[in-house]
C-alpha cells in the first residue's frame, strides 16, 4: 500500500473550548444558559466588620466565572484582617481592603471583572459600575432595609 492510499483519520469535531474545559462541572450542572446568566451577573458586596463571610461567598462565585463583582468597602487592611481573610497578606497592612481583596480574587479567574469602591460616600451609579440599577441597603441599627437608586 502507497502512503498516499494510507486513510487519513476523521478531522476531530466538537472538542471542547478552553472555556468549556475550565467550566466543565457548572456546565454539566446548568447548562450554557445557566452560565450565561451568571456570566451576565454583577455581585456588589458592601463589606462591613471583618467581612469574610461576603468574601468566602464572592470567591465562591468569582471561581465558576460571575462576570462582575464590586466591593464596597473604605476600611484598610489592619493586622486582625490578616488571620481571618485568605486573600490579604502582610504586604496588604495599611492598603485599601476591598482594593486588595479584590486584586486576589481577580487572581483566581481572570474571566472576571473585579472593582473595588473605597470610597462610601460615591454613588455606585457615579461609579459606573452599576448603572441604573435599585440595591438594597441595610442598617444594623435598622430593621428595614431602604431601596435608593442614588448615593450611599
Amino acid at each position: 500500500m502507497a502512503a498516499d492510499d494510507v486513510p487519513m483519520p476523521a478531522p476531530l469535531h466538537d472538542l471542547p473550548t478552553a472555556k468549556e474545559k475550565r467550566y466543565d462541572r457548572q456546565l454539566r450542572l446548568w447548562g450554557a444558559s445557566g452560565q450565561q446568566a451568571l456570566e451576565e451577573t454583577h455581585i456588589l458586596l458592601i463589606n462591613n466588620g471583618s467581612g469574610v463571610t461576603g468574601i468566602e461567598a464572592l470567591k465562591n462565585l468569582v471561581l465558576p466565572g460571575v462576570g462582575h463583582f464590586s466591593i464596597l468597602d473604605s476600611a484598610l487592611v489592619s493586622e486582625p484582617d490578616l488571620g481571618v481573610n485568605f486573600f490579604l497578606e502582610d504586604e496588604s497592612l495599611g492598603k485599601f481592603r476591598a482594593e486588595e481583596t479584590v486584586k486576589f480574587l481577580k487572581e483566581l479567574n481572570p474571566d472576571v471583572e473585579g472593582h473595588a469602591i473605597t470610597e462610601v460616600s460615591k454613588s455606585i451609579q457615579d461609579e459606573g459600575i452599576i448603572p441604573n440599577s435599585k440595591y438594597s441597603l441595610s442598617n444594623p441599627s435598622s430593621s428595614t432595609p431602604t431601596t435608593s437608586n442614588s448615593s450611599l
